[in-house]
C-alpha cells in the first residue's frame, strides 16, 4: 500500500519524466540535435499546460473564487485528452518549421507522450479496476508500437487518432467531445492527404522501379568486383627483387581497402532494396524527410540528404 500511495502522489512527476525520456530519446535517435529535442519537450509541456488550463478555466470559472485557485488546481477537463491531441498537431507543425525536422517524427513522439502522461496522470494505482478505459488506451498504443517498424513515420499518430476518436464516438467519454472528434479527424485527414500526395509526386512507381533496376545492376557489378579482388590473391614472387615485393604488397593492401569500401556500398544497396520492398524508400533514415530526387537519381542507395 505505501508504494501505491507514493505512485498516486508522484504520478505527475513520473509522467513528466516519462515524456522527457520518450521525446528526447526518440527525436535524438531520429537525428534531431539534443538541444532541439529538449526544446521540443519544454515547448510541449508549456503549451499543453497553458491551453488545458485555459480550457479548464473556460469550463469551470464560475466554480472558483479566483484564477489563482484554478491555476493551482491539478484537475483538468474530462475531454482534455482530445484537446491535447489537437494541440499536438499544431506544435508538431510549428516545430518542424522551426527546426527543419520531420513533422511526422515530432507528431509521433508527442502523441506517444500524451498517451503515457494521461496514463500516469489519471491512473488510480490504489484501485486498478477503475481504470479500464486507460488500460484500453494503453493497449492500443502497445499494438501500434509493435507494428510501427512497418509504418512510415506519422502513421502511428494517424492510426491512433483514427481508432481512438471513432471508438470514442461509440463509447463517448464526454458530452463536449464531438467538436474535438471533427477537428482531430479533419487535421488527421489533411496530414495523411499531404503525406500521400507528396509521396506520389515525389517518387512515382516508375521512378522506384527504375531505382530498383539500377540497384540490382549495381549489386551484380559490386559482387563481381569483390570476387575479382578475392581471386587476385598474393602471387609467388620467387626471386623478384625488393621493389617488386613492395609493389605487390601495396597492391594487396589497396585491394583490401577497395574491398572494404565496395562491401559497405553493397550493404547500403541491400538496405535500399529492402526499403523498396517495405515501401519506405526515398526517406532520410535519421530525419524522416524525403531525400532529394536528384540525389536518388545519382545515388539510388542514398540513406540521407546532404547536410
Amino acid at each position: 500500500m505505501p508504494a501505491l500511495v507514493f505512485l498516486n502522489n508522484y504520478k505527475i512527476l513520473l509522467g513528466l519524466l516519462a515524456i522527457l525520456y520518450i521525446v528526447f530519446k526518440y527525436l535524438h535517435y531520429r537525428g534531431m540535435r539534443k538541444e532541439n529535442a529538449f526544446d521540443t519537450f519544454f515547448v510541449f509541456i508549456i503549451i499543453q499546460a497553458l491551453v488545458q488550463k485555459a480550457y479548464y478555466f473556460y469550463l469551470n470559472y464560475q466554480n472558483f473564487p479566483s484564477i489563482l485557485e484554478i491555476i493551482l488546481n491539478l484537475n483538468i477537463a474530462s475531454d482534455a485528452f482530445f484537446l491535447a491531441l489537437i494541440v499536438n498537431f499544431l506544435i508538431a507543425y510549428s516545430l518542424s518549421k522551426r527546426f527543419r525536422f520531420s513533422v511526422y517524427h515530432i507528431l509521433d513522439s508527442l502523441t506517444v507522450s500524451t498517451i503515457i502522461f494521461t496514463f500516469f496522470y489519471s491512473f488510480d494505482f490504489q484501485n486498478p479496476l477503475a481504470n479500464l478505459n486507460l488500460i484500453y488506451l494503453f493497449l492500443v498504443l502497445i499494438v501500434l508500437l509493435t507494428i510501427k517498424r512497418n509504418l512510415i513515420s506519422g502513421f502511428l499518430s494517424f492510426a491512433f487518432v483514427f481508432l481512438f476518436t471513432n471508438i470514442s464516438i461509440i463509447y463517448s467519454y464526454s458530452t463536449n467531445s464531438l467538436i474535438f472528434y471533427i477537428l482531430l479527424n479533419t487535421m488527421n485527414a489533411l496530414l495523411i492527404l499531404r503525406r500521400s500526395k507528396y509521396m506520389e509526386k515525389h517518387l512515382s512507381s516508375d521512378f522506384i522501379e527504375n531505382s530498383k533496376a539500377k540497384l540490382i545492376a549495381r549489386r551484380e557489378e559490386l559482387i563481381k568486383e569483390i570476387e575479382d579482388i578475392d581471386n587476385n590473391g598474393p602471387r609467388d614472387m620467387g626471386d623478384s627483387d625488393y621493389i617488386d615485393e613492395v609493389m605487390d604488397d601495396q597492391d594487396i593492401e589497396n585491394g583490401k581497402i577497395n574491398k572494404r569500401f565496395l562491401t559497405k556500398v553493397l550493404e547500403k544497396i541491400n538496405r535500399a532494396l529492402q526499403r523498396i520492398d517495405e515501401g519506405k524508400y526515398g526517406y532520410d533514415q535519421k530525419t524522416g524527410q524525403p531525400i532529394d530526387k536528384a540525389r536518388l537519381e545519382l545515388f539510388p542507395e542514398a540513406e540521407e540528404n546532404v547536410r
